[in-house]
């Protein structure tokens, strides 16, 4: 009995440390040395996302698979190029006019609101000791003055940089548009050999690698889908707080607002506050009061009830405890930023997923 506990902790402790090691490379690989080769990966992804399509069409319809290849990811790049230069566009124009009307955003609203706090401030005093107020209001005119010119000089800072930020943006679209051309040119050649190409990679590697690389393969659509589901709904339940908080504050248009906002709150790095928290203040300032607070109750709510259900959610879908969901996500931002926060979960769910399976099946042997 002590024997097989000692051989099953031995193999317990050799498959922990293969898959540190594996873990350890994929880290190394893919902080310091992913970024010279990522149009070729990019490339590769796209040409086993694509594969199976190609592959489904040139049974079903006896189509060859070199032309099949390039119709598929011609109509891929087609749909993808329309819909982000669309994005892309819009958003530059309403991030470049936003900037440029700052400056008449602060003259006509947040001055004139500012003078009115000052003002109110002066009139208490004023009124609480008439005596020798004049000195306390020159004092405070200063103040204002020196307030309203740091203001004025940050906001103008602030819209020559968000336009310098722009101008660095059109400036590095030359360099992203050649490596868009590698990743580009490498998937098709990809697809039209990508069989071959697998066969070669498998050949090249240890079988144990091959085995659980297909393993993870085969569960990499299923969790995706599990991750999709989680945060549509996810999506679902910040749609119906903000539909239900927009009709309580009286915005109109509720519905269509709510929609907008709940798409952004699905990516972490965008979220609520993003169009909230502007919104709040531009309220604040023209003398929304109510409105305004009440804009920012909301987008404190929702942000709590996020923080609070994602793990649940993405953690029971994927397979994760709700803690481990929250560690692989924080963990995956300090490493590798938005795509860390992304991808870590589903990578981690992937591989426990596999190790399960492996040691069920090595235990009924």
């Amino acid at each position: 009995m002590g024997g097989i506990y000692t051989e099953k902790k031995k193999s317990f402790i050799i498959s922990a440390l293969y898959y540190l090691t594996i873990g350890a490379t994929l880290y190394v690989l893919l902080k310091y040395a992913v970024f010279i080769v990522l149009p070729f990966i990019i490339g590769f992804v796209i040409a086993a996302v694509l594969s199976p399509i190609v592959r489904f069409l040139g049974h079903k319809f006896s189509m060859k698979r070199k032309p099949t290849s390039i119709l598929i990811l011609l109509i891929f790049y087609g749909t993808i190029g329309i819909l982000l230069a669309l994005s892309v566009v819009k958003l530059t124009v309403l991030i470049g006019d936003f900037s440029g009307r700052l400056p008449t955003i602060y003259s006509e609203n947040i001055e004139p609101f500012i003078a009115g706090i000052f003002e109110w401030v002066n009139d208490i005093v004023s009124r609480i000791d008439g005596q020798g107020t004049s000195e306390f209001s020159e004092d405070l005119g200063g103040l204002f003055e020196s307030v309203k010119a740091s203001l004025g000089t940050t906001v103008s800072d602030i819209s020559v940089r968000v336009l310098s930020k722009i101008s660095s943006f059109a400036a590095a679209v030359p360099g992203f548009i050649i490596e868009l051309f590698f990743a580009v040119i490498s998937s098709f050649f990809f697809i039209i050999d990508y069989e071959n190409i697998l066969g070669i990679l498998k050949s090249r590697l240890p079988e144990k690698a091959v085995g659980v690389m297909s393993d993870m393969r085969d569960k990499f659509l299923t969790i995706i889908i599990k991750y999709l589901r989680s945060y549509a709904l996810i999506m679902l339940i910040t749609f119906a707080e903000l539909f239900f908080g927009l009709s309580v504050i009286g915005t109109k248009n509720a519905a269509v607002y709510a929609f907008l906002i709940s798409l952004l709150d699905v990516l972490p790095a965008v979220g609520t506050g993003v169009v909230m928290v502007p919104w709040a203040v531009i309220d604040l300032l023209r003398g929304g009061t109510v409105h305004g607070i009440g804009l920012l109750v909301l987008w404190a709510a929702i942000t709590v009830i996020r923080n609070i259900i994602e793990p649940r959610i993405v953690g029971r879908q994927v397979g994760l405890h709700p803690l481990v969901t929250l560690i692989a996500m924080f963990v995956g931002t300090k490493l590798f930023g938005f795509f860390g926060l992304l991808f870590l979960p589903i990578g981690l769910s992937i591989a426990v997923s596999v190790i399960r399976e492996r040691a069920q099946s090595s235990d009924s042997v």
